[in-house]
C-alpha cells in the first residue's frame, strides 16, 4: 500500500479498495456512517480502512467499498451460494446454523461493479459505501430454496457441526 501512496500522494487521483460487511457489528443494520468493530470476525482486513484514512490526508481520493458476503451473478462456481449448494449435493441435505434467522445480504456482482466505477469516477474523497442489495436474507429461507430445488431435507444444525460442515 505504502508504494501506491508514494505514487498517488498529492495527486488527487482516486484510490478505491473493497473490505467486508462481515467487519461490521453483528445484530445491527450496518451503515456507512459506522465505523467497522475491532472485535469482528473481519476486523484485520478491515483495518486497512484506517490506513485509508491516512492516504486521504496525504491528497489521495480515497474510498472504500463494504461488499457483503455474497457477490453472486451468472456462472458462479465457487462464491457462498454455490459451495452451499455443493455442499447440499454432497451431504444430501441443505443445512442452516441454530434457527436460522442469522441475515446474508448480498449484491449482484454488476451492481458491485457499478459502486467501484462510480467511486473512481465520482467519489469524494473518504467516502465510504456499502454495497449491498439489501438487509439480507435469513439463513434457513436460503436453505430453504437450495433443499427444494436439490429435492433435498432441510435441517438445523447446531454450531459446532456447522463448523464442521459449512468449512470452506
Amino acid at each position: 500500500m505504502q508504494t501506491i501512496a508514494q505514487s498517488l500522494s498529492g495527486t488527487g487521483r482516486p484510490l478505491v479498495a473493497a473490505f467486508g460487511t462481515l467487519a461490521m457489528k453483528p445484530g445491527r443494520l450496518a451503515t456507512e456512517d459506522k465505523a467497522y468493530d475491532p472485535e469482528s470476525v473481519g476486523a484485520t482486513r478491515a483495518k486497512a480502512e484506517d490506513t485509508l484514512r491516512e492516504l486521504a490526508a496525504r491528497g489521495i481520493r480515497t474510498s472504500v467499498i463494504r461488499l457483503p458476503p455474497i457477490v453472486h451473478g451468472a456462472a458462479d462456481r465457487s462464491s457462498f451460494a454455490p459451495r452451499l449448494i455443493q455442499i447440499a449435493r454432497k451431504k444430501k441435505e441443505s443445512g442452516y446454523v441454530g434457527d436460522g434467522r442469522t441475515r446474508w445480504p448480498s449484491v449482484h456482482r454488476l451492481d458491485a461493479a457499478r459502486l467501484f466505477r462510480v467511486a473512481l469516477e465520482k467519489g469524494p474523497a473518504e467516502r465510504t459505501y456499502h454495497g449491498v442489495g439489501e438487509e439480507g436474507f435469513p439463513f434457513r429461507e436460503i436453505a430453504g430454496v437450495i433443499g427444494r430445488r436439490l429435492n433435498v431435507p432441510v435441517v438445523s444444525k447446531s454450531p459446532a457441526e456447522a463448523a464442521k460442515r459449512f468449512s470452506f
